[in-house]
C-alpha cells in the first residue's frame, strides 16, 4: 500500500507535483483491466497538443501525464444529465477525445492507460481509497482508478483524473524522498 497527499498546479506554463509523506489521500489495492480494443493514438495525441517523441520514457510519460490533467477536464456531467457512465474504450474515446468533453477517474484513466500501453509502457490497473478529509479510523470505499507504470525497474503512480488533486507528474513510489 501507498500513502500520499498530492497538490498539483496546472495554471502557467510550469507545473508540479508537491507529494507530502505526512498525510493520507489515495491507498491502493492492485485490480487487473486491459483494454479490449485499440485507441486511436493520434487523435488523443492531438487532443493533448503533443507533437514529441513516442518511445516509453520517463520524459514522455511526465510530458503526457501533464497534458493530459491540463487539458482534459475531470467532470461528471452525466450523473447530474442522467446518462449512463460506459466504461468501453469506443465510448471513453467518443467523449473525451472527439466531442472534448472530461470524464471522471475511470473514464480518465483507462483512456490514459490505453494511451500508454499503445506507446510500449507496462501499464497496471489499481483501484484506490481515497482519503480526503477523512478521519484516519474511517475505512473508505474503494472508488478511484489509478494506474501503476513500470519502467526502468521503477514503479511509477501516474493519475489521469483526480480532478483539482491530479498528479501532475509520474510519482515514484518506491522512494521516501520529497518529489517535485
Amino acid at each position: 500500500m501507498v500513502y500520499a497527499l498530492v497538490r498539483a498546479n496546472c495554471i502557467g506554463v510550469h507545473r508540479r507535483v508537491v507529494v507530502l509523506h505526512v498525510r493520507v489521500a489515495v491507498r491502493y489495492d492492485r485490480v487487473l483491466i486491459r483494454p479490449t480494443i485499440m485507441l486511436n493514438l493520434d487523435a488523443y495525441l492531438a487532443r493533448l497538443g503533443y507533437t514529441g517523441p513516442r518511445e516509453p520514457t520517463l520524459a514522455v510519460l511526465a510530458e503526457l501525464q501533464r497534458r493530459h490533467v491540463c487539458t482534459i477536464p475531470f467532470e461528471n456531467l452525466d450523473v447530474l444529465l442522467g446518462q449512463p457512465i460506459r466504461l468501453d474504450l469506443a465510448s471513453i474515446e467518443q467523449k473525451l477525445i472527439h466531442r472534448r468533453r472530461g470524464g471522471y477517474c475511470f473514464e480518465q484513466n483507462t483512456l490514459f492507460q490505453a494511451a500508454l500501453t499503445s506507446l510500449g509502457y507496462t501499464v497496471e490497473t489499481l483501484v484506490a481509497r481515497v482519503r480526503w478529509q477523512v478521519p484516519a479510523d474511517v475505512e473508505t470505499a474503494q472508488t478511484h482508478m489509478i494506474l501503476l507504470v513500470e519502467l526502468g525497474g521503477r514503479r511509477y503512480l501516474v493519475d489521469g483524473g483526480f480532478g483539482s488533486g491530479s498528479l501532475t507528474a509520474p510519482l515514484l513510489i518506491d522512494t521516501a524522498e520529497e518529489q517535485l
